[in-house]
């Protein structure tokens, strides 16, 4: 029997996306993007339209990924900004599956994320789409998928484009999480705890 993959997103999936960590992102993707390739507000709304994959559009604009992640990344104060939310930690450490993270931003930031929810332990591997090279996760899940198979993979993230778009079309089940409950193409959760507490 095939082992059961669980693959999830991290920024707005293992903690939510109304936090100040998502607002300090936010914000210095902006001041950067800003600065660096002179946007206008206008300009940068546009893009993030077009081009919801930070690393896509950072290479569209040519700017080195490394100094974005240096500007954004840079002295987060992780432990201050997050919490560990103890049933998420009891219903993850209870799901069997082998647990992957894959995430657009650098590895060190999801270490520090995991470890500041107390949910490193929890996770088998972080795969970082910034280290790998790529703009998006497409042959992340590929290779995921080779290895587990489509049938036997979940993919759960908050983003439709970038999280669950490319895990459909490879024929993985997803979950969709949005603490509003916005109607769309997969089963919505209003965050993780409740995306877990409904796998089969």
């Amino acid at each position: 029997m095939a082992q059961r993959l669980i693959i999830l997103d991290l920024d707005g999936t293992c903690y939510p996306s109304d936090t100040a960590l998502t607002r300090i992102i936010d914000t210095r993707t902006t001041e950067f993007l800003t600065r660096r390739a002179g946007l206008t507000p206008v300009q940068l709304t546009e893009m993030e339209e077009q081009t919801p994959s930070i690393l896509e559009a950072l290479a569209r604009l040519g700017l080195p990924r490394h100094q974005w992640a240096h500007a954004v990344y840079r002295a987060i104060p992780y432990r201050q900004l997050l919490r560990p939310d103890p049933a998420l930690v009891r219903a993850l450490s209870r799901v069997a599956a082998r647990r992957v993270v894959v995430t657009m931003a650098p590895k060190q930031h999801a270490i520090a994320v995991l470890a500041a929810l107390e949910l490193s332990g929890l996770v088998d591997d972080t795969i970082s789409v910034f280290e790998a090279g790529h703009t998006d996760k497409r042959d992340i899940y590929r290779s995921l998928v080779e290895t587990y198979g489509a049938s036997t993979t979940t993919v759960i993230g908050d983003n439709a484009d970038l999280d669950l778009e490319p895990a459909a079309a490879l024929g993985c089940g997803c979950a969709h999480i949005h603490p509003r409950h916005h109607a769309g193409l997969f089963p919505v959760y209003r965050d993780l705890l409740q995306a877990l507490s409904a796998l089969p």
